[in-house]
């Protein structure tokens, strides 16, 4: 408030104060001596002069009086076009509602490296025309206490309006952020909206902005019909508009926006100038809320109400400036208005009809509105006090906030940054259509807020499916858990006898089930069943949750006030719904016990098996039709396990049940003729082929990066590496899981999941170019390119690229429906980007847990609804919204928009990474086979040295581009805002692209991070970049697309760095088709150590055109002093190794039969843990190991025999999951019902004690080390520490308490029905012996190992 400058009195430099009315500072002894300021002395407001700050005067006055220059005025709101956030606009008298993305844009310019979820909060400014709305917005933003010069006009703020021109300033509704919480977790973005008198008047910025636009229409006109060219918005025809008066300016400003902005609004701030005219201000206030209140169903809470008294005079009575007071007295100075005022009174009563008290018109607002308060500002003159009031609305706006958070919070209804982009685009398109039916909260967030995958969710799914497709007789709830009882009691016991838990199924069931069956039965009746009452209006629709209007119909309708009722409750009804399940549990158990004992060579998974499946047939038979019920997130066959594989009719089955209900006709190839969940209905003419990855096998992945038209370059690497396999075999069927980014992302689909050949995929590729970038109307003309370019924010028109990616990829879905079951199913993802820019977003053709995305930073998405899953067109243009070259692509039926995945993951590897390892967890912890990276084409790559891969490194990282997260103050803020201009969205991501496009960095830090420098098994990770001799062009350089293909074929089959290293590609992935698969029971101790007995498979086993082309390109490697072998190696001895011949009548019967048919090798090794490594060779001086080795082929045997001689002493169901959470003093293994499962071998990581490193273990052939990492094999050091505790006779082993070695050291394995490892963790009896083991650990010679 006070500033050292010189006193205008005793002329001293001292802390002074500014006198607005005198022009003058003085310090505080002079300030009272002045004539003007002496006691008694008073301006001409009545009041004593103020003292001020005298920026604080400069930069309220800058905002009090705008410029009245016209010229000044026009720049400013053409300047101020860009914070538009949505309107309607009128083309041939037509109403067309506008959506201009402004959301979007605020909240990727706010985008932070390492910001978390971030929650919006929307304030909305509402009132009369004139009232000061854009004002006290603008007085907001600049709000920043003593700083207040340094912010002002660096973020965005509304145009003041003149107080020479009556005429409205702001059109439409514009969108504000509010510094001091931008880059905040729950930011404040202010929605200004247009006055509500403004009437058929266009205000300025409307007229500014069709000024904006008539270069371009003359420019258009010389060519073409004219057509109204707007701003880049995404429009859609308002189809209420069918009479004179709704097509009015004026209707869409009281009727429509009202119903966007009460819906998702957590403040509404109403503006008014005059509180002499408080109730017809009011009146105004109410009419607003009238119109929206009933348009919402299941809105989770009212908004909450602040009135601003805009120009307060300044001589009112000192306690009215509090908040309280100003409050307290203007309402209860109204307070008989509700009698006087028949507007009020109608209200009033309207509401007792339906059970409120309305005894004050505070009780009328709140009707309405969750609370409201009121704020007076001042009017000018006093200029500190303004701003002290403008400080309280800025308190009580942020105080009303967080009740707000805090009550989603409790209704489980919070919303962040891309849902709520998604919920209001579907309030847009809704309201768009339809201005009468309410807007449903409760059905867009089953669309975008998926029900958890676990038991839970999964009951709370298939009740939903009852709700919904049953008859009306069944559709009571309880008669809905009723019929549901039998099914998931019969999942549980399914699930017991796949588990092989013991124990009495009511002790399991109660001990480890009923609490899930318990949140599910909440869950429903809090968000899914609707409120029992009921009046000649009509039946409440609101569930609990959504149950803070009241009572309303379905037409919105306010029926009456009141709580929540139904008589169906889960308080009400857990108890019988317990025994229920108890009861059916416990007959399903007897029922099983005599199908046992009826026939003892039946087994107990086998006989549950059998009775699962009537069950299902009997209880989808309730519904006329299972083809009703389907699900792509939950398994309605078990209800237990994770969906994978799609069948003909749309259901999606998990793996055990494709395993229980399918016929074996191969090494892992299952073939379904029909589906278990209507097994009459379906019986196909061909049997559908399920093909699993061997256990233990390896995962061969293959990534491509974006690059525009350079695409080409990634598709002949393809066609190189193809060519040099023989050219027969497809090179997808040599990947497990492709992803692919933005045009590398179109490659992967159409190689992927279309099928596509090479040669094909090229040519499509080279058209699709062609017609994707068609370039916007001016081009040729001077200037007039960028002016386009400026109004669409994209330079090539979209039209046309959607046509010809409709026309290549058709209308099939990505996931889901009739899938081809005679090829070899690669899986494939494609990553893009969130609407708003804040998350990387992962679209795949194949299901996988999601939880784990948190820890990779992006969200992976798989609709549970089929009519919401993506198709593949859809995917390759969600992939492939470049910034500045594309728009993003909305998705209508969801409302989800999407960026070019290039803003996050150009090169992505790391996806790729993190993919495999939650599709594939029993090798998560290992070296994939390959990871083969092609990128989009470089200059110079071949010059890796390790001077230029330090100078990737060190290149700063996207992160380092952003602002800072962390604000200490807002001068920090301040000084990241100041850019010579504010950055549209599409200029901010195009700054993230440029930042990420560096895909060789992003490769030389996955390499750190996955393998040390000099491991061999860095030879597994390859990168092919090719050096085309030139700068790489522009990605939509589309006429130099020849030039490049050629300098791409020209260096793969010229330069012999390249062409080594394709052979070398194509040779391991030949040996990656060969895996081991162990004889089970076969595991021996001999006098030299172990053995173990198996076959090596080949993964085209019943493919034939695959299997023959393979053998055709072993016969082709047959020479007469060579024949291709597989070696058996024991690691450090190799002098040991056993070869096994592939001879000539095997390659002949694959040629001849497609059969590949090994003779049965037995594997010997010294010692337990020894590691061994199958390679194949296909010329003498190179072998390469063949999928899923290296191995410790003996360890993982030996843990099935210790589990089944040693089960749990105290038995609990262990479920499957990814990534399970170890306590570090746990001491048995569990498994949480809380996750989706995967009938898959695992290995888990921990972090109890310092571990052997299966990724170092090259570097300790010269002494053992042992290091503490996250990434563990947990069985090898079983091994190691039992050897070493059993065999020592040191004293230091002897346990002071007596107890043995054994008691001391505990083995705890699991394992799956098929009797493969699933689960092991070590226990120690106590700290002391883990630190003990460690150094007996440095101690041993490398052999131990």
């Amino acid at each position: 408030m006070s500033t050292d400058r010189q006193c205008e009195s005793c002329e001293e430099v001292t802390v002074t104060h500014y006198c607005v009315s005198c022009d003058s500072h003085y310090c505080d002894p002079c300030w009272k001596r002045q004539g003007p300021h002496r006691p008694g002395k008073v301006g001409q407001d009545g009041l004593p002069h103020e003292k001020t700050d005298l920026n604080v005067v400069e930069a309220l006055r800058d905002i009090l009086s705008p410029p009245s220059s016209v010229a000044e005025q026009d720049e400013l709101h053409r300047e101020d076009l860009d914070t538009t956030w949505f309107g309607v606009v009128h083309e041939d008298n037509v109403p067309v509602f506008q959506n201009y993305d402004r959301y979007a844009s605020v909240m990727a310019d706010s985008l932070c490296s390492d910001t978390d979820v971030r929650y919006p909060q929307l304030v909305s400014f509402i009132g009369q025309t004139g009232a000061g709305k854009s004002t006290l917005v603008k007085m907001l933003i600049n709000h920043q206490g003593p700083g207040i010069t340094d912010s002002s006009s660096k973020f965005p703020s509304p145009v003041v309006g003149s107080a020479i021109n009556s005429t409205p300033t702001s059109a439409d509704v514009h969108l504000y952020a509010d510094p001091g919480t931008y880059y905040q977790q729950r930011p404040l973005l202010y929605a200004d909206c247009e006055g509500l008198e403004g009437g058929e008047r266009d205000p300025l910025a409307e007229k500014h902005k069709a000024a904006d636009d008539r270069p371009a229409l003359r420019a258009r006109q010389k060519s073409k019909p004219v057509k109204k060219l707007q701003k880049a918005a995404r429009c859609s025809r308002i189809e209420w508009a069918t009479t004179p008066e709704k097509r009015k300016r004026q209707f869409a400003v009281t009727q429509l926006y009202p119903r966007v902005l009460y819906t998702f609004s957590d403040v509404i701030v109403f503006v008014l100038r005059n509180s002499k005219t408080f109730e017809a201000v009011l009146e105004k206030l109410l009419n607003w809320a009238s119109a929206s209140i009933e348009k919402s169903l299941n809105q989770p809470l009212l908004p909450h109400a602040i009135i601003a008294l805009n120009a307060t005079e300044n001589s009112i009575d000192p306690s009215q400036w509090t908040v309280k007071e100003a409050t307290q007295r203007l309402l209860s100075d109204i307070d008989d208005s509700i009698a006087l005022v028949p507007q009020f009174a109608n209200y009033a009563e309207y509401w007792r009809n339906r059970g409120k008290k309305i005894k004050s018109m505070k009780d009328l607002i709140e009707c309405f509105y969750s609370s409201v308060t009121v704020v007076r500002i001042p009017t000018k003159g006093r200029y500190m006090l303004i701003n002290e009031q403008v400080e309280k609305l800025h308190q009580e706006i942020v105080s009303a906030c967080n009740n707000a958070y805090i009550a989603r919070q409790k209704a489980r209804m919070l919303c962040d940054a891309d849902g709520l982009q998604i919920y209001l685009q579907s309030a847009f398109d809704h309201f768009s259509r339809d201005l009468d039916t309410p807007f449903n909260f409760i059905e867009v967030s089953l669309k975008n807020n998926p029900i958890p995958l676990d038991f839970r969710g999964n009951i709370l799914k298939l009740a939903l499916a009852i709700r919904d497709w049953s008859q009306d007789s069944i559709r009571s709830g309880p008669r809905i858990f009723k019929i549901l009882g039998p099914m998931v009691a019969s999942c549980i016991m399914l699930d017991f006898a796949r588990q092989k838990y013991q124990g009495t199924a009511t002790e399991l069931f109660d001990k480890h089930y009923l609490h899930h069956c318990f949140q599910a039965l909440e869950d429903f009746c809090a968000f899914h069943w609707c409120c029992h009452f009921a009046n000649r209006s009509g039946k409440c629709v609101n569930t609990r949750a959504g149950h803070a209007k009241g009572h309303q119909n379905e037409r919105g309708k306010s029926i009456a006030g009141g709580e929540f009722e139904s008589s169906f409750s889960a308080d009400s009804y857990c108890e019988i719904w317990k025994m229920e399940l108890q009861d059916n549990v416990r007959e399903i158990e007897k029922t099983l016990q005599r199908e046992i004992f009826g026939n003892p060579s039946f087994g107990e998974e086998a006989a549950a098996h059998k009775l699962h499946l009537h069950r299902l047939n009997d209880f989808y038979g309730k519904f006329g039709s299972a083809y009703k019920v389907v699900s792509h997130s939950t398994c309605f066959c078990c209800l237990r396990e994770l969906p994978e594989h799609a069948l003909p009719c749309g259901h999606v089955l998990c793996t055990p049940c494709i395993n229980s209900y399918g016929i074996a006709v191969d090494k892992y190839c299952i073939s379904m003729w029909r589906c278990p969940l209507h097994t009459d209905d379906t019986v196909w003419k061909e049997p559908y082929l399920v093909r699993l990855k061997p256990p233990h096998a390896g995962v061969r992945i293959l990534t491509l990066d974006g690059g525009g038209f350079r695409g080409i370059v990634e598709l002949e690497v393809l066609k190189a590496v193809e060519r040099t396999l023989g050219g027969k075999i497809p090179i997808q069927a040599f990947f497990d899981l492709i992803v692919g980014t933005s045009t590398g992302g179109i490659i992967a689909l159409g190689l992927g999941v279309q099928g596509w050949s090479v040669d094909s995929c090229i040519d499509k590729f080279k058209s699709l170019c062609g017609r994707a970038f068609s370039p916007r109307d001016f081009r040729g003309i001077p200037g007039f390119r960028k002016l386009a370019f400026v109004h669409h924010h994209a330079m090539y028109k979209t039209r046309p690229f959607v046509g010809a990616l409709c026309e290549a990829f058709g209308e099939a879905r990505l996931f889901g429906g009739l899938q081809d079951s005679n090829s070899y199913q690669t899986k494939v993802a494609v990553t893009s980007a969130t609407g708003t820019g804040q998350q990387a977003v992962v679209i795949s053709n194949y299901n996988r847990p999601r939880n784990s995305d948190d820890q990779q930073g992006y969200r992976y998405e798989r609709p549970d609804k089929p009519d919401l899953e993506l198709k593949v067109w859809e995917a390759a243009r969600a992939t492939s919204a470049a910034p500045k070259y594309f728009k993003p692509f909305l998705c209508e039926r969801t409302g989800n928009l999407y960026w070019d995945g290039a803003l996050y993951h150009n090169n992505p590897v790391n996806v790729a990474n993190h993919e495999r390892k939650l599709l594939w967890p029993d090798t998560a912890n290992s070296h994939p086979d390959i990871v083969l990276s092609i990128g989009s084409g470089s200059k110079h790559y071949l010059n890796t040295t390790e001077e230029s891969r330090d100078r990737l490194r060190k290149s700063p990282s996207p992160s380092s581009t952003y602002p800072p997260h962390d604000v200490e103050s807002n001068r920090v803020l301040v000084d990241w805002a100041r850019k010579p201009k504010w950055t549209h969205l599409w200029t901010v991501l195009v700054n993230r692209v440029r930042d990420v496009l560096d895909s060789d960095r992003i490769w030389e830090s996955f390499l750190l991070d996955v393998a040390e420098p000099q491991s061999l098994q860095r030879e597994r990770y390859i990168r092919l970049n090719i050096d085309l001799g030139f700068d790489p062009p522009a990605l939509d350089a589309v006429d130099q697309l020849d030039n490049v293909q050629t300098a791409a074929r020209d260096q793969l089959y010229g330069a012999a760095p390249y062409k080594s290293q394709i052979q070398q590609i194509a040779a391991r992935l030949v040996a990656s088709c060969f895996f081991f698969d162990k004889t089970a029971g076969s595991l021996s101790e001999t006098d030299s150590g172990f053995q173990v007995s198996g076959a090596i498979y080949c993964r085209f086993g019943g493919e034939s055109a695959s299997m023959r082309a393979l053998g055709d390109y072993l016969r082709l490697q047959q020479t007469p002093d060579f024949q291709p072998y597989f070696s058996i190696e024991e690691r450090y001895r190799e002098a040991h190794a056993q070869r096994v011949i592939i001879r000539e009548s095997v390659i002949y019967d694959m040629i001849s039969r497609a059969r590949f048919n090994m003779e049965p090798v037995t594997v010997h090794t010294s010692k337990q843990a020894a590691r061994i490594t199958i390679s194949l060779y296909l010329k003498p001086e190179q072998g390469f190991a063949i999928s899923g080795f290296p191995r410790s082929l003996i360890v993982e045997e030996s843990l099935k025999l210790t589990h089944q001689k040693s089960p749990p002493v105290t038995p609990r169901p262990i479920f499957k999951s990814e990534y399970h959470q170890h306590s570090a003093t746990s001491s048995k293994s569990s498994r949480s019902l809380s996750a989706p499962i995967v009938n898959r071998d695992v290995y888990h990581r921990s972090n109890s004690y310092p571990f052997y490193d299966e990724a170092k273990e090259d570097e300790n052939m010269n002494g053992a080390r042992v290091r503490s990492v996250t990434e563990t094999y947990v069985p090898t050091l079983h091994a190691q520490a039992s050897s070493i505790l059993e065999n020592e006779s040191s004293d230091e082993w002897d346990p002071a308490d007596g107890s043995s070695t054994s008691t001391r050291i505990e083995l705890l394995p699991s394992q799956n029905a098929d009797g493969s490892l699933l689960d092991v963790q070590l226990s120690l009896a106590d700290a002391d012996i883990g630190r003990a083991l460690e150094e007996r650990f440095k101690k041993r010679d490398s052999d131990d190992w």
